[in-house]
């Protein structure tokens, strides 16, 4: 899974590469003004965005800026109802035939424009974006990019308050840092197997631990 957020200056090897991994099999989801210029800012004279509309299966040659602009979707998997605002920037995107409209902007001039899409490409699958979207209509992207896939994160499913980091010692060990960053006591599930090593004590795997406020615990594997 490769994410692309506004690859604005980049040489055609470089674009070249992210066609070549999709059409291998993988998915990507492209953010706006991406492929716009080449790796010495010059705006590419070709139609946008550039070498990617290979793989995104999409071009523009009009953009603006979004004022009272909100996006409906052209899918059963997004609901716009809310977090439908475009913000920052817009293209006005014309999709190539067999490319899915996901999305459609709502405005009395530019609604016939598509404002995200999807392709098919070789193997694999890009999702291009022509706007920024807030931050709950994102995340429904990616769930319609990825719906058929089974990924894998190595980062915690916690948020803060509660923060983890982990890295690697000398002795190839792993270390977990979880801190808690608020005045109230906070309950989190140990994701490791290991040693606290402010108490010495062994955590399991799926372990409750409760964190007071401001309190920090290290965990080695």
């Amino acid at each position: 899974m490769l994410i692309v957020p506004g690859l604005y200056a980049a040489d055609e090897g470089l674009l070249t590469r992210i066609n070549d991994y999709i059409a291998r099999g993988g998915r990507a989801l492209i953010g706006f003004k991406s492929g716009f210029s080449d790796e010495n800012v010059k705006v590419r004279s070709s139609a946008q965005p550039g070498v990617l509309r290979q793989s995104c299966g999409v071009s523009y040659s009009q953009f603006t800026l979004p004022e009272e602009t909100t996006v409906s979707s052209c899918c059963a998997e997004i609901d716009c109802r809310n977090d439908n605002q475009a913000e920052l920037w817009m293209e006005l995107l014309t999709p190539d035939d067999g490319t899915r409209t996901l999305l459609r902007y709502q405005h009395p001039a530019w609604g016939e424009y598509a404002a995200a899409t999807e392709a098919d490409y070789g193997q694999g699958r890009a999702l291009y974006v022509g706007f920024l979207p807030q931050k709950g209509l994102i995340s429904q992207l990616f769930d319609v990019l990825t719906a058929d896939l089974t990924l894998n994160s190595r980062t915690s499913a916690y948020r803060y308050p509660l923060v983890v980091k982990k890295m690697r010692n000398r002795a190839g060990n792993n270390i977990h840092f979880l801190f808690n960053y608020s005045g109230e006591a906070m309950d989190v599930v140990s994701e490791t197997l290991g040693t606290a090593l402010l108490s010495g004590e062994t955590v399991y795997v799926g372990q409750p631990l409760r964190l007071r406020a401001w309190e920090f615990t290290i965990i080695e594997s």
